[in-house]
């Protein structure tokens, strides 16, 4: 059986809102800045604990946009 990867599947879609949403719990503990997914981003800066649009540069690309897949940006990396 071959599976369909695309934004709109359930095995994409519902571990990468799972795993967003534990790296914003979490964003304090693991200096992150910004988590991007699914159209929204969260910044540790910008009205915290708020998902806000988010305008890619190509609104027709679905990598860009973040549909498949979380994007972290973290401000230190590794352990202090």
């Amino acid at each position: 059986m071959v599976h369909s990867w695309t934004h709109s599947s359930r095995q994409v879609r519902g571990p990468c809102s799972s795993l967003a949403q534990w790296l914003v719990v979490r964003a304090e503990d693991l200096d992150i800045q910004y988590v991007i997914f699914d159209d929204q981003f969260w910044s540790a800066r910008i009205s915290p604990g708020q998902w806000h649009d988010y305008d890619a540069s190509d609104s027709g690309n679905e990598i860009l946009r973040h549909l498949d897949h979380v994007h972290v940006v973290v401000l230190r990396g590794g352990a202090g």
